[in-house]
């Protein structure tokens, strides 16, 4: 009899999560009004919420690692951890409910995308365009295709993607804001928004510039452990902290971070021996991110699906979101390049869109009954996760498929495959 090797292991992984998950069900206390054995949680932290987390974070792990073996990014898994542990109300489990709206890990949550957006910022070089975040850039390592100069093209215009993307996520959070708080949104409105968003940014490399290398030159004589890392942090959430003040998002701070610190401040720690800020930084960002993803997932609540409209809504952003990309490809200018691959490769909606979303689902404005609705319902919440999906799983096969298929020659006839 034939095994598939694969399948072998997703009922390995599957069952190790399904076992832990029982295990988690019968610990945990049965109602949310007595969380522990001893009904006094005033002195300490629940540990209904250590439970939670500890469930969090395998779930997300074992589900990471079925996607990472199928050749897909693990944040499918970790977003997927979080759907299923959200929609066991489905069938009748109450009892992970609490992790839906506590405020110990909501805290951990934003923390993680904080330091996500700050990762993202250390990887995106403006001057190079050559890195950025992990689903386009592993997709192309996999195949083997990340020194193509296609490959050069699909990291820079992504890393504009994500700028861009972050820059309408500024714009739109100031303009809720501002709608919440009984102002107007005019034109003028929106175009003192926007020049907040360029001063933030301009500043943040003024300061880059000047500030930070003395600061991290001074540290690098310290003798003390962690100090880059410490520091590194600090400067990531005080960046993201002005940003709040100035009413735009935390994680454009934190984006803008990483943004603007430079190899050349490293350079007096990597000169005694220390590692590189992003694998120092690699061990926070495992425990902290994968909580974002599930807590994501708790977002997304399947009942929505049974509306074939919204089915229909979520097929329809996916084609746009690939179509779309198909378009942009046009513009390349530089001749003898395999536009369609430029295309494919732009096409995966990752961690940004989700992120934009989420953000997205936590703003609230009053409707006609002055009562409180989240700007993304969780119906087109559910939508926007279907996309982001889908376009992640298709990029690898039609990726792969363009990239083997011959650009058209510099005389512009097509070469021979």
């Amino acid at each position: 009899m034939c095994h598939n090797p694969l399948l072998s292991v997703m009922r390995k992984h599957l069952a190790a999560l399904f076992a832990f998950l029982f295990i988690c069900l019968a610990a945990q206390p049965a109602s949310a009004a007595d969380p522990s054995p001893g009904g006094d949680n005033s002195h300490g932290l629940d540990p209904t919420v250590l439970v939670g987390i500890a469930v969090m974070l395998l779930a997300a792990k074992l589900c990471g690692e079925i996607f990472e073996r199928m050749q897909q990014p693990a944040v499918l898994g970790e977003l997927l951890a979080g759907i299923v542990l959200g929609n066991l109300t489905l069938v009748g489990f109450y009892r992970f409910e609490i992790l839906r709206t506590d405020t110990v890990i909501a805290a951990l949550a934003q923390i993680g995308v904080i330091l996500l957006l700050f990762e993202v910022g250390l990887e995106s070089r403006l001057a190079e365009m050559l890195e950025v975040g992990w689903i386009t850039a592993r997709v192309l390592k996999d195949i083997g295709k990340l020194s193509l100069r296609e490959a050069r093209i699909i990291l820079g215009a992504a890393v504009i993607d994500d700028v861009i993307g972050l820059l309408i996520l500024a714009l739109g959070v100031g303009a809720v804001t501002a709608a919440a708080a009984g102002t107007s949104l005019s034109l003028a409105h929106i175009m003192w928004l926007a020049a907040k968003i360029v001063v933030f940014f301009l500043s943040a490399f003024a300061i880059g510039h000047y500030a930070v290398p003395p600061i991290f030159r001074g540290a690098g004589k310290l003798e003390s452990r962690g100090v880059l890392l410490v520091l590194s942090i600090s400067f990531c959430f005080w960046l993201s902290w002005l940003a709040a003040r100035v009413e735009l998002a935390t994680i454009v701070g934190a984006f803008a971070a990483g943004l603007v610190l430079e190899e050349a401040n490293f350079k007096s720690f990597k000169d005694r021996g220390e590692h590189d800020l992003r694998q120092l930084l690699e061990p926070v960002t495992t425990v902290l991110v994968p909580i974002f993803f599930v807590l994501m997932g708790f977002k997304l609540d399947l009942r929505v699906f049974a509306r074939p409209q919204l089915l229909g809504f979520a097929l329809a952003l996916t084609a746009a979101a690939i179509v779309g990309k198909q378009i942009c490809s046009f513009a390349v200018a530089e001749r003898g390049l395999n536009r369609l691959a430029i295309g494919m490769g732009m096409i995966p909606r990752g961690e940004v869109g989700l992120i934009v979303a989420g953000i997205g689902a936590t703003l609230t404005l009053p409707n006609t009954s002055g009562v409180n609705e989240p700007v993304i319902n969780s119906a087109t919440f559910g939508a926007i996760v279907i996309m982001v999906i889908i376009t992640t799983l298709v990029t690898p096969p039609l990726l792969k498929a363009a990239l083997a298929r011959k650009p058209p020659s510099k005389s512009g006839t097509s070469a021979t495959p």
